[in-house]
């Protein structure tokens, strides 16, 4: 199995390697894409790499003998198109391997395809070609990671063409945005309806190479689209099917379809400076320093000290977006308020659950019958996972209220500055009850006047209410609101 940095990340993240390795699995071996490799001409390679013609260049610097301009293989230097640190003497003088299977983590572009095309020593090992809709990241059932690192400032960026022109870069960004979504709706057996801003410049190109590929991609898939309705080519196989089997008798094949909501960020200033105070939010935020993620931000580790009973530390590793966590899945969303109370009742549950039961009974001596015995050998593991995990999460939830000094029975500073950005976002209090735009103001006025706020936290409320608010009042009013700050506000 060759991988490049996205195949090994796409990888890791949905299966556990040690499952398809030899002899649970078929794969005798891992090797990265990039560096020189042990010819193995007996044996076959799977390819799961990323579309690009840089990956396309490694694949063909396994089988070619000679590069696009006609320079033999001998005569490869640093560089020359294909040539890679430490190739030469290191393969076989009949091939990397003896057959290849090319899977591509999503479509390949005509450019690259032509390339292996016109590799006749590929062609002669090459077993099969597919390219699939995968470069996109769950990080939860509802929740997914395009991974499309600085694509604001490639959208909004002060270094942008004039309005109307669309440079190369922004074009290739929209490229990859359909593709991502294409791959979602694929994965998902949907055909949704799309829907944005009339006429958004930056919705609307995503809009239009989204539906375009989409139809492309029905049109492979011997499936054709007309009007909503949807209908298998005769003679053809179906390799698309949608995701409900039921079907109604309407003039629409396709009933429930989904709604695809395309928003532009310049729609919604607000929702960045909103701070959730959800369990997760609160750990990212205040733990950051103590948390590593990976670049795909798909794994995150929070690293803190443990102290032992006899003295001294023990340094623990805490992961904070493990799904086999339950306490974890269950409640990193639960709001701070709700959060010990939380814990508490499914750390209570837990210890009067029967498999907790068992070990207490183990400890006591008292476990006698064998079907008990038969039981915990099978639960006992998950068990302690689970006692760790609480005592975990108890630890970090009081690490929690402790660095926001939130007091459970007074009056927390953190829950007043929630309560002001609810009144900003949403025009009512937590209690669900209306405000008006002057209360709103007089409210945020007080709590910028108090110099317990961080300024962080004041600027932050600041924009928000000049968002929502800033063009109902006048500049005299602005200048109030803003001079509230204490200290004062620098300019």
């Amino acid at each position: 199995l060759v991988l490049d940095e996205l195949g090994a990340k796409i990888l890791n993240t949905q299966i556990d390697m040690t499952n398809i390795m030899y002899p649970e699995g078929p794969v005798a071996m891992v090797e990265k894409l990039s560096v020189v490799r042990q010819p193995m001409p007996d044996m076959e390679a799977v390819y799961f790499v990323r579309p690009s013609l840089a990956s396309v260049k490694y694949i063909l610097g396994d089988f070619a003998k000679q590069d696009s301009t006609g320079k033999l293989r001998a005569d490869w230097g640093k560089g020359d198109e294909l040539y890679v640190e430490g190739q030469l003497g290191a393969r076989s003088p009949d091939a990397q391997y003896k057959g290849v299977h090319l899977l591509f983590c999503d479509e390949l572009n005509p450019v690259g395809e032509k390339m292996l095309m016109n590799c006749p020593e590929l062609k002669r090992h090459l077993l099969s070609f597919t390219e699939t809709r995968l470069g996109i990241f769950p990080m939860e059932s509802n929740f997914i990671n395009f991974s499309l690192g600085n694509s604001l400032s490639t959208l909004y960026g002060h270094d942008k063409t004039a309005q109307g022109i669309m440079d190369r870069k922004t074009n290739q960004l929209y490229e990859d945005i359909a593709n991502k979504l294409l791959g979602v709706c694929v994965t998902l057996h949907e055909l949704p309806v799309v829907r944005y801003f009339n006429n958004n410049p930056r919705s609307k190109p995503v809009v239009d190479k989204f539906c375009k590929k989409i139809f492309e991609h029905f049109e492979k898939s011997c499936v054709t689209v007309k009007n909503g309705d949807v209908t298998v080519n005769d003679g053809d196989e179906e390799t698309w099917w949608y995701h409900r089997s039921e079907m109604k008798d309407s003039e629409s094949s396709i009933p429930d379809r989904a709604q695809l909501l395309i928003f532009d960020r310049a729609e919604d200033l607000s929702t960045p400076l909103h701070h959730e105070f959800t369990y997760q939010a609160m750990a990212m935020d205040l733990l950051s320093e103590d948390i590593t993620e990976d670049e795909a931000q798909l794994d995150f580790e929070y690293r803190y000290s443990q102290a032992l009973v006899n003295g001294g530390s023990v340094q623990k590793i805490m992961k904070l977006n493990d799904d086999d966590d339950v306490l974890w899945r269950a409640g990193k969303h639960k709001h701070l308020v709700d959060l010990a109370t939380f814990v508490t009742n499914w750390g209570k549950r837990f210890h009067e659950s029967e498999e907790w039961q068992l070990i207490q009974k183990q400890k006591q001596g008292a476990l006698t019958r064998p079907k008990d015995q038969m039981r915990l050998l099978r639960t006992s593991e998950q068990s302690i996972k689970k006692e760790e995990a609480l005592k975990q999460h108890t630890a970090l939830a009081l690490k929690l209220f402790k660095l926001k000094d939130i007091c459970i029975d007074g009056e927390p500073l953190l829950f007043e500055i929630n309560e002001i950005e609810t009144q900003i976002a949403r025009g009512h209090d937590c209690k669900k009850k209306s405000v008006s735009d002057d209360k709103v103001r007089s409210n945020l006025m007080r709590l910028l006047s108090r110099p317990e706020v961080e300024w962080n936290d004041k600027k932050r409320l600041l924009m928000m209410w000049f968002i929502h608010f800033g063009w109902k009042y006048s500049k005299e009013k602005h200048d109030k609101v803003i001079d509230s700050c204490e200290p004062r506000l620098k300019s």
